[in-house]
């Protein structure tokens, strides 16, 4: 089997072996433009988050997200979980000022097979936060094939 990292050659036959091994691409997207989402001290799976893509063995998939975030009420820490199914599989926290705008992001890389169920949870160690989905600033969330394993 060839290596994802295969050297082409000119004037040589590019084999479906080696095209399988390239990434295949976006899975799922996302992108939460209709609603503000309340963050608060009950970890909350965001509204309009859940991207469901069907896995392959032997691939390698990468979640993201970002989204523009502000913390409400005294400085703290939101932190931002990605969820494959009901396991914990990344996280990403970030000390908020108060009354101060962030995008916060997380990346996690990790293998699925068959139906998959991804979400993003939010919640606030203390006090509350928002996260602000408009045209302008939207809330995006993506499942990607970055290739074999």
């Amino acid at each position: 089997m060839a290596t994802p990292n295969t050297t082409f050659v000119a004037n040589t036959v590019l084999t479906a072996a080696q095209m399988n091994n390239l990434p295949f691409g976006v899975m799922g997207y996302v992108s939460k433009v209709d609603a503000n989402f309340a963050i608060t001290t009950t970890s909350t799976t965001i509204t309009g988050s859940t991207i469901t893509f069907t896995g392959v063995a032997g691939r390698i998939y990468k979640a993201s997200f970002q989204g523009l975030s502000q913390k409400g009420t005294a400085d703290n820490i939101i932190t931002f979980k990605i969820f494959k199914g009901a396991t914990q599989i990344n996280q990403s926290s970030q000390y908020l000022v108060s009354g101060a705008y962030y995008i916060p992001n997380c990346i996690a890389v990790f293998t699925a097979t068959g139906s998959t169920s991804m979400t993003v949870q939010a919640t606030a160690d203390s006090g509350t936060g928002t996260i602000y989905c408009s045209a302008t600033n939207p809330f995006t969330f993506v499942i990607e094939d970055i290739g074999t394993a």
